[in-house]
């Protein structure tokens, strides 16, 4: 008897040998391409930057790439290249199958081992684009673990089921803090993906911030509301009634379109939020499916709403990921390596990954469409690895706070990315040596300059009353070496020389510039009334 098979054209065909060589594109996640071999034989090779396909069909035992510097290291999959045999589904699919069910026979692990969470967040994550995503795969994939014995839809009744059982037992043990208020994965997206159209809820701003930070974070609304014109719904993320005082929540409500938001009502409290591990916990709980994330610092030149309808890479991935500096400051690369040792063609390309800098992501801005299924997941990981046990036990034991913790559970979750092309800058004056002083900058993915940390205060960890930023240069890194920094100290804010001074350096627009000075302006007069009586004057707010 022969099997069925489906050829590069989706036409169902059937071989030879009677044997179930590979069902192209239909099976795997990805842009897919096949080639007719000698003897009935067919070869899969991934395109593009949304290869996902072996890195989709090896939660941990097939195929490994080999990591070479090549052409291909823009591309995020393409691990296909490496083979030297043809791929054949049926065995790949099979053996990546039975390891999912025989993780959720035995779903628990220690929650520091990040490689036995890796392997279960990927076999849980296959079950679930299958069941949701994909279920006319179900019917494909039945035919792969078929011993023809059986009729055919026995076979797909006993798969469905099968995935039901990884998909339900997995996601209990992984993300079971999420229960009761969303029984399942499944329902937690459908809350987002309802979202579309819904001008309140398909995008938004999110800002998580405590007492210290609350003068800036107000600031940086009022620079959104009033300098930039952004009128996005905004939402302030804290981490119970601690974070805030009663009055700090009545001026933030009071602000048009802000609401504040106790991080801790959404999930259960065994995750144990605080600090620097609220942010991702943050995103996943707004209501919002796609969260422009900003910390309570972060200034921007450029309207957020028009950064994300304008960006080809948040239309590919639904994501905006921004480099941080380069710093080498002593690399944790053999850790990841331990704990994602297939990682991705992309993640081989990017400075951590050749121990150029200790710091490959900042995380003081991060945009995330949650309502596709990858980025959902990406979302789920990065908050296991900012919980209290993995981020005392092991995460911020190997980073600085939550940032690697996002690139890292996409790579390690095999979910397409990239960053923004250039790495952290700087804003602000030129010192004597023509080096650019003030915030940390980031540009967008065409070079324009887009946000900074620190607000308009020089050194907010030395003077935060004091000196306030200058608006005149800017200067960004698009190589990740051969460049100097300054750090730091109680009379200056860190200085760049980047590599190419000649276009590295830039001069601010009139615009940028003016903006800059209004930021400043707005600020001052904050500090100068204090913030309950400009909340009165502005808002009218009474105390």
């Amino acid at each position: 008897m022969h099997d069925s098979w489906i050829s590069s054209t989706g036409r169902r065909g059937w071989t030879r040998q009677g044997k179930l060589t590979v069902l192209c594109s239909h099976v795997v996640i990805g842009t897919m391409r096949c080639f007719d071999l000698p003897g009935g034989r067919v070869r899969a090779v991934g395109l593009d930057h949304d290869d996902e396909a072996t890195q989709w069909l090896t939660p941990s035992i097939t195929i490994k790439p080999t990591h070479k510097r090549s052409s291909m290291n823009g591309v995020f999959g393409g691990s296909l290249l490496d083979q030297a045999t043809p791929f054949n589904v049926r065995t790949t699919w099979n053996r990546v199958h039975q390891y999912a069910l025989h993780l959720a026979k035995d779903p628990t692990y220690e929650k520091t081992d990040f490689l036995q969470l890796g392997r279960r967040v990927r076999a849980h994550r296959i079950a679930y684009v299958i069941l949701h995503d994909k279920p006319s795969l179900i019917t494909l994939l039945s035919l792969a673990t078929s011993d023809h014995d059986e009729p055919a839809s026995a076979v797909h009744d006993a798969l469905l089921i099968e995935l039901e059982n990884i998909e339900t037992i997995l996601a209990k043990h992984l993300y079971g803090w999420i229960m009761p208020r969303y029984p399942s994965v499944a329902a937690l997206q459908k809350e987002f993906s309802t979202a579309t159209g819904n001008k309140d809820l398909e995008l938004g701003i999110v800002l998580t911030t405590g007492q210290w930070h609350f003068e800036l974070a107000a600031h940086a609304i009022i620079t959104l509301r009033d300098v930039l014109k952004c009128d996005l719904p905004i939402e302030i993320q804290y981490a119970g009634p601690n974070d805030l005082t009663p009055d700090m929540h009545k001026a933030f409500n009071a602000m048009p379109g802000v609401r504040t938001v106790d991080v801790l009502d959404r999930f259960d409290s065994s995750v144990g939020v605080a600090g620097w591990a609220i942010k991702p916990f943050a995103i996943l709980a707004s209501r919002f499916r796609t969260v422009i994330f900003m910390d309570a610092d972060a200034l921007l030149f450029q309207n957020p709403e028009n950064l994300v309808r304008t960006s080809t890479l948040f239309k590919q991935y639904g994501t905006l990921f921004y480099h941080d500096r380069t710093v080498k400051n002593g690399g944790n690369l053999n850790w990841f390596k331990g704990i994602n040792p297939t990682y991705t063609r992309y993640a081989s390309s990017l400075r951590y990954m050749d121990d150029r800098s200790h710091n490959e992501m900042e995380s003081g801005v991060v945009v995330v469409d949650k309502g596709r299924t990858g980025n959902l997941v990406g979302m789920l990981m990065t908050c296991v690895l900012n919980s209290r046990v993995e981020r005392d036990g092991m995460t911020y034991k190997h980073m600085h706070g939550d940032k690697e913790s996002f690139w890292m559970s996409w790579d390690i979750a095999r979910v397409p990315f990239k960053f923004t092309p250039a790495f952290g800058g700087a804003v602000g004056y030129k010192n004597e040596k023509g080096n650019v002083c003030g915030g940390l900058f980031h540009t967008d993915e065409y070079l324009k300059p887009l946000w900074w940390n620190g607000g308009v205060i020089k050194n907010k960890h030395h003077d935060r009353d004091g000196n306030l930023m200058e608006f005149e240069y800017a200067a960004f890194d698009t190589v990740g070496k051969d460049i100097e920094w300054e750090w730091e100290t109680p009379k200056s804010p860190f200085c760049l020389g980047p590599k190419h001074r000649e276009f590295e350096i830039v001069e601010l627009t009139a615009k940028e510039k003016s903006d800059g000075a209004e930021f400043v302006r707005i600020f001052k007069e904050m500090k100068a009334a204090g913030w309950k009586e400009y909340f009165t004057q502005k808002y009218n707010v009474k105390w």
